[in-house]
Protein backbone atom coordinates (compact mmCIF):
# COMPACT_ATOMS: atom_id res chain seq x y z
CA UNK A 1 0.00 0.00 0.00
CA UNK A 2 1.57 3.41 -0.79
CA UNK A 3 2.32 6.01 1.61
CA UNK A 4 -0.52 8.77 0.20
CA UNK A 5 -3.11 5.41 1.07
CA UNK A 6 -1.41 4.87 4.42
CA UNK A 7 -1.96 8.63 5.13
CA UNK A 8 -5.34 9.02 3.86
CA UNK A 9 -6.38 6.05 5.82
CA UNK A 10 -5.15 6.98 9.08
CA UNK A 11 -6.29 10.57 8.77
CA UNK A 12 -9.39 10.46 6.78
CA UNK A 13 -11.94 10.32 9.50
CA UNK A 14 -10.35 13.43 11.41
CA UNK A 15 -10.28 15.61 7.78
CA UNK A 16 -13.80 14.31 7.56
CA UNK A 17 -14.68 15.21 11.25
CA UNK A 18 -12.85 18.46 11.05
CA UNK A 19 -15.02 19.54 7.72
CA UNK A 20 -18.50 18.67 9.37
CA UNK A 21 -17.58 20.58 12.36
CA UNK A 22 -16.62 24.06 9.93
CA UNK A 23 -19.76 23.00 8.20
CA UNK A 24 -21.78 22.79 11.75
CA UNK A 25 -19.49 26.43 12.77
CA UNK A 26 -20.86 27.92 9.47
CA UNK A 27 -24.51 27.09 9.74
CA UNK A 28 -24.46 27.65 13.18
CA UNK A 29 -22.80 31.54 12.53
CA UNK A 30 -25.87 32.17 9.53
CA UNK A 31 -28.26 31.07 11.79
CA UNK A 32 -27.39 34.04 14.10
CA UNK A 33 -27.62 36.31 11.38
CA UNK A 34 -23.63 36.57 11.73
CA UNK A 35 -23.28 37.53 14.88
CA UNK A 36 -19.61 38.65 16.46
CA UNK A 37 -17.86 38.09 19.52
CA UNK A 38 -17.57 41.57 20.68
CA UNK A 39 -19.41 44.51 20.49
CA UNK A 40 -17.47 46.51 18.56
CA UNK A 41 -17.26 43.93 15.80
CA UNK A 42 -21.14 43.79 16.01
CA UNK A 43 -21.00 48.18 15.27
CA UNK A 44 -18.06 47.75 12.80
CA UNK A 45 -20.17 45.19 10.71
CA UNK A 46 -23.56 47.31 11.11
CA UNK A 47 -21.24 50.41 10.03
CA UNK A 48 -20.19 48.39 6.88
CA UNK A 49 -23.73 47.48 6.41
CA UNK A 50 -24.57 51.16 6.19
CA UNK A 51 -21.24 52.41 4.05
CA UNK A 52 -20.30 54.69 7.61
CA UNK A 53 -17.03 55.54 8.63
CA UNK A 54 -16.27 53.98 12.47
CA UNK A 55 -17.72 55.97 14.82
CA UNK A 56 -16.64 57.15 18.05
CA UNK A 57 -18.89 55.53 21.24
CA UNK A 58 -20.18 58.49 23.27
CA UNK A 59 -22.29 56.33 25.59
CA UNK A 60 -23.21 52.61 26.40
CA UNK A 61 -25.77 51.41 28.62
CA UNK A 62 -27.95 47.69 29.33
CA UNK A 63 -32.07 47.98 29.57
CA UNK A 64 -34.47 45.85 30.45
CA UNK A 65 -38.04 46.29 29.30
CA UNK A 66 -40.91 44.49 30.76
CA UNK A 67 -41.77 41.11 29.13
CA UNK A 68 -44.78 41.32 27.47
CA UNK A 69 -45.35 39.68 23.46
CA UNK A 70 -43.34 37.46 22.18
CA UNK A 71 -41.55 40.09 19.73
CA UNK A 72 -40.92 42.73 22.06
CA UNK A 73 -37.43 42.90 22.89
CA UNK A 74 -35.76 41.65 26.17
CA UNK A 75 -32.13 43.11 27.64
CA UNK A 76 -30.61 44.79 25.06
CA UNK A 77 -27.04 47.14 24.89
CA UNK A 78 -27.72 50.25 23.13
CA UNK A 79 -24.74 52.39 22.40
CA UNK A 80 -24.62 56.43 20.80
CA UNK A 81 -21.76 56.53 18.00
CA UNK A 82 -20.58 59.61 17.16
CA UNK A 83 -19.97 60.78 13.01
CA UNK A 84 -18.97 63.68 11.13
CA UNK A 85 -22.92 64.20 10.46
CA UNK A 86 -24.36 63.37 13.86
CA UNK A 87 -25.03 60.70 15.87
CA UNK A 88 -26.77 57.23 15.71
CA UNK A 89 -28.21 54.64 17.85
CA UNK A 90 -27.52 51.17 17.99
CA UNK A 91 -29.49 48.08 20.00
CA UNK A 92 -27.27 44.61 20.35
CA UNK A 93 -28.66 41.76 21.81
CA UNK A 94 -26.73 38.76 23.66
CA UNK A 95 -26.96 35.52 21.21
CA UNK A 96 -25.37 32.80 23.08
CA UNK A 97 -21.68 34.35 23.37
CA UNK A 98 -22.23 36.46 20.34
CA UNK A 99 -23.74 39.85 19.96
CA UNK A 100 -25.32 40.60 16.99
CA UNK A 101 -28.22 43.83 16.29
CA UNK A 102 -31.57 43.87 17.45
CA UNK A 103 -34.56 43.24 15.17
CA UNK A 104 -37.08 43.58 17.40
CA UNK A 105 -36.27 47.17 17.90
CA UNK A 106 -37.41 50.70 16.30
CA UNK A 107 -36.39 50.25 12.70
CA UNK A 108 -35.94 54.24 12.62
CA UNK A 109 -32.47 53.84 14.44
CA UNK A 110 -31.41 52.59 10.77
CA UNK A 111 -32.56 55.83 9.32
CA UNK A 112 -30.78 59.45 9.76
CA UNK A 113 -28.66 60.53 12.25
CA UNK A 114 -29.35 62.61 15.57
CA UNK A 115 -28.20 66.38 15.04
CA UNK A 116 -28.45 70.10 16.11
CA UNK A 117 -28.30 70.96 19.91
CA UNK A 118 -31.17 68.63 21.06
CA UNK A 119 -32.48 65.69 19.17
CA UNK A 120 -33.84 62.43 20.32
CA UNK A 121 -35.45 59.00 19.25
CA UNK A 122 -37.51 56.29 21.16
CA UNK A 123 -35.27 53.12 20.81
CA UNK A 124 -37.59 50.34 22.27
CA UNK A 125 -40.96 49.44 23.73
CA UNK A 126 -42.48 46.34 24.91
CA UNK A 127 -46.38 46.34 25.42
CA UNK A 128 -47.87 44.30 28.27
CA UNK A 129 -50.53 43.59 30.12
CA UNK A 130 -50.99 45.41 33.53
CA UNK A 131 -50.72 43.34 36.43
CA UNK A 132 -49.33 44.33 40.31
CA UNK A 133 -46.04 44.09 38.54
CA UNK A 134 -44.07 47.56 39.28
CA UNK A 135 -45.19 50.14 36.63
CA UNK A 136 -48.30 49.02 35.59
CA UNK A 137 -50.77 50.81 35.15
CA UNK A 138 -53.95 48.47 35.99
CA UNK A 139 -55.04 45.05 36.24
CA UNK A 140 -55.07 43.77 32.45
CA UNK A 141 -54.77 46.94 30.57
CA UNK A 142 -52.41 47.39 28.24
CA UNK A 143 -49.06 49.45 29.09
CA UNK A 144 -46.09 50.05 26.84
CA UNK A 145 -42.94 50.49 28.42
CA UNK A 146 -41.15 52.93 26.32
CA UNK A 147 -36.47 53.72 26.27
CA UNK A 148 -36.24 57.43 25.19
CA UNK A 149 -33.11 58.73 24.34
CA UNK A 150 -31.84 61.99 23.96
CA UNK A 151 -28.50 63.95 22.34
CA UNK A 152 -27.26 67.17 23.44
CA UNK A 153 -24.34 69.11 22.05
CA UNK A 154 -24.28 72.26 23.97
CA UNK A 155 -22.19 72.00 27.38
CA UNK A 156 -24.30 74.61 28.84
CA UNK A 157 -27.15 72.01 29.48
CA UNK A 158 -27.51 71.19 32.67
CA UNK A 159 -31.03 69.27 32.94
CA UNK A 160 -33.34 67.47 29.92
CA UNK A 161 -36.90 67.08 30.34
CA UNK A 162 -39.04 64.61 28.76
CA UNK A 163 -42.94 64.23 27.73
CA UNK A 164 -43.49 60.98 26.04
CA UNK A 165 -46.33 58.40 25.58
CA UNK A 166 -49.71 58.99 23.20
CA UNK A 167 -52.53 61.09 21.99
CA UNK A 168 -55.74 60.52 21.28
CA UNK A 169 -57.87 62.65 20.12
CA UNK A 170 -61.30 61.54 21.66
CA UNK A 171 -59.98 59.07 24.32
CA UNK A 172 -57.16 61.37 26.01
CA UNK A 173 -53.91 61.37 26.41
CA UNK A 174 -51.63 58.76 28.74
CA UNK A 175 -48.52 60.68 28.43
CA UNK A 176 -45.24 60.99 31.29
CA UNK A 177 -43.59 63.82 32.23
CA UNK A 178 -40.61 63.27 34.27
CA UNK A 179 -36.48 64.97 34.04
CA UNK A 180 -34.17 62.42 32.20
CA UNK A 181 -30.95 61.14 33.52
CA UNK A 182 -27.47 61.84 32.26
CA UNK A 183 -25.69 58.65 31.40
CA UNK A 184 -22.28 60.48 32.42
CA UNK A 185 -21.14 63.70 33.71
CA UNK A 186 -20.54 66.14 30.54
CA UNK A 187 -21.76 62.77 28.04
CA UNK A 188 -24.49 64.76 26.78
CA UNK A 189 -26.24 61.79 26.55
CA UNK A 190 -29.89 61.52 28.40
CA UNK A 191 -32.59 58.28 28.84
CA UNK A 192 -35.41 58.14 30.36
CA UNK A 193 -37.96 54.47 31.01
CA UNK A 194 -41.56 55.02 31.93
CA UNK A 195 -44.68 53.22 31.30
CA UNK A 196 -48.04 54.49 29.63
CA UNK A 197 -50.69 53.19 28.11
CA UNK A 198 -50.56 52.90 24.12
CA UNK A 199 -54.04 54.25 22.84
CA UNK A 200 -53.35 56.69 19.73
CA UNK A 201 -50.55 58.47 18.00
CA UNK A 202 -46.66 58.20 20.17
CA UNK A 203 -45.46 61.32 20.90
CA UNK A 204 -42.42 62.65 22.36
CA UNK A 205 -41.25 65.72 23.28
CA UNK A 206 -37.66 67.03 25.27
CA UNK A 207 -36.79 70.20 26.77
CA UNK A 208 -32.86 71.22 27.65
CA UNK A 209 -31.86 73.50 30.15
CA UNK A 210 -29.21 75.71 31.64
CA UNK A 211 -28.17 75.45 35.18
CA UNK A 212 -30.34 78.41 36.10
CA UNK A 213 -33.55 76.83 34.66
CA UNK A 214 -33.59 78.73 31.80
CA UNK A 215 -34.82 77.29 28.65
CA UNK A 216 -32.60 76.68 25.97
CA UNK A 217 -34.06 74.33 22.96
CA UNK A 218 -36.65 72.26 22.61
CA UNK A 219 -37.48 68.88 20.29
CA UNK A 220 -40.69 67.09 20.02
CA UNK A 221 -41.45 64.16 16.95
CA UNK A 222 -42.01 65.25 13.90
CA UNK A 223 -39.89 67.93 14.08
Amino acid sequence: MSRSLLWLREWGKTIAAALLLLCALLFFWAASDFAMPTVELALAQQEDESILPRGTTVARGETHLAAGQSLDPGPFTWVVRRYPDGFRVYALERFLFLWRESDTLRPSLRGLPLTGPLSATPVAMAHYYGSDRSGGLGLGELCSDMLLLAVTTDPAVARVEATMGWKHPSEGDSLLTAAMSETAPDSGVWTLQGVTRPNGTLFCACRAYDGRGELLYTWSSGT
